[in-house]
């Protein structure tokens, strides 16, 4: 089986991350307009992971 560094995040560790560094609950993160910045910066990190992905070099 080939090596990725793909990790995994689950519903559990996000949750625990948007409550400590965000101070948002689960309530908050289904909330369309409190959440936005929280979600807006995941989006960011999603395409910068993606992008890096992409251009990584493959053994």
């Amino acid at each position: 089986m080939r090596r990725t560094n793909r990790m995994g995040v689950g519903p559990t560790g996000l949750h625990e991350w948007a409550w400590m560094r965000w101070g948002l609950g689960f309530d908050d993160l289904v909330d369309e307009q409190r959440a936005v910045p929280f979600w807006a910066m995941l989006e960011r990190i999603r395409r910068r992971r993606r992008r890096r992905a992409w251009h990584m070099p493959r053994s």
